[in-house]
């Protein structure tokens, strides 16, 4: 019996406050959230507008769709077209809901001014798998990124929807994988309710 399955990417970023969502959801949605502003060679002076970084992903395994556990493993390519050759997003960027995760490799080249970051990225993802329409669900995986060092103010994403993709290789036993793409929006976060004294 064949399911479906769906995946995308959010990339957009614009508030102070907010943290930057980046999802891809191949079945999935893989988010990229940007974090209260902290100094950084990426941050822009007073004033000036958020540095506009163009990522996309290509995703070369997705297995272990663990129904009991909770989990789905996913390894994939990242990319971050951007204009600053001391933002490193590959040493700074975190799967919030992974059970655990690991950079691979990150590397960077510089043509001009304009910088390619590139990582591979693997994580063991926690999910809540919802069977309530088996053998016939649709089932959407999400795995959120954070930006770790940078917010809004900071850096906006735009997703490369039109080089991401993933790898023919990947199959899904039983499955069908239905959508992949990314998108934008912001994501902004409640302040504290504990304050130092």
């Amino acid at each position: 019996m064949t399911l479906t399955r769906s995946l995308r990417s959010l990339a957009d970023i614009s508030q102070r406050s907010a943290r930057t969502t980046l999802a891809a959801v191949l079945f999935a949605a893989l988010w990229l959230l940007l974090p209260a502003q902290r100094a950084n060679a990426a941050t822009p002076s007073d004033g000036d507008a958020p540095m506009v970084v163009k990522t996309g992903m290509y995703i070369v395994d997705l297995s272990d769709l663990d129904l009991a556990g909770n989990t789905f493993s996913i390894a994939m390519w990242q990319w971050f077209v951007h204009s600053s050759p001391d933002y490193k997003p590959y040493e700074t960027i975190e799967i919030v809901n992974a059970a655990a995760f690991a950079t691979e490799a990150g590397f960077e080249e510089v043509r001009g001014d304009t910088v390619w970051s590139q990582a591979k990225f693997r994580a063991t993802v926690h999910k809540q798998w919802n069977i309530a329409s088996y053998p016939f669900d649709r089932q959407q995986l999400i795995v959120h990124i954070e930006e770790g060092e940078n917010d809004s103010s900071a850096i906006r994403f735009i997703a490369d929807n039109e080089n991401t993709n993933i790898d023919a290789a990947v199959t899904l036993e039983q499955w069908n994988i239905k959508d992949f793409h990314l998108e934008a929006e912001d994501h902004v976060y409640p302040p504290p309710t504990v304050t130092p004294t």
